[in-house]
């Protein structure tokens, strides 16, 4: 029978993993929805150690150029063809 270590040892089922994601948003959009998949990770910040999934977060503006917008232009394009100025979004 295996045992489960929930620190993190040898024989524990968890692993690290990143989740990535691209959104098309405004600085303040971000914070929002950061500030939402926080909560969703440890609803009670005030809990006492260790959290129940440990985890971090960060985020960083992409280049227009970055592949990773790549994926994201046409689905864009088409749910916001022109934004308030009348310009494309990107």
């Amino acid at each position: 029978m295996s045992e489960h270590v929930h620190s993190g040892g040898p024989t524990s089922d968890r692993r690290y993993w990143r989740i990535e994601t691209v959104v098309w948003a405004d600085e303040a959009q971000v914070e929002t929805l950061c500030a939402d998949i926080a909560h969703v990770l440890c609803p009670d910040p005030d809990h006492q150690p260790p959290c129940a999934t440990p985890w971090d977060m960060s985020w960083h503006e992409l280049a227009d150029t970055d592949p990773a917008v790549h994926s994201l232009r046409e689905q864009v394009a088409i749910e916001y063809p022109h934004n308030s100025a009348g310009e494309r979004p990107f």
